[in-house]
């Protein structure tokens, strides 16, 4: 049981990775609105954890959860 966890932790830390890495090149592309933010990931058929497409109110959340902030700070200091 313990290791299923892990395995389930992993791969929702490797998703709000991509997911986030995702978003911050569309935002370095301009894209700083969450439905355009939404538009650019379904055009680029990634899906939400749950297999459905993104609107700007599904990126919204994602973007204020903790794991989206956590990452995204790592992610923005090593840009830095």
């Amino acid at each position: 049981m313990i290791e299923a966890a892990d395995d389930r932790k992993r791969k929702v830390r490797a998703f709000v990775r991509t997911i986030v890495a995702e978003i911050l090149a569309a935002e370095a592309n301009g894209l700083l609105e969450s439905a355009a933010i939404a538009d650019h990931l379904n055009a680029k058929r990634i899906t939400t954890r749950k297999g459905r497409t993104w609107n700007a109110v599904t990126v919204e959340k994602f973007l204020s959860s903790p794991g989206a902030h956590r990452f995204r700070a790592e992610l923005e200091a090593k840009e830095n």
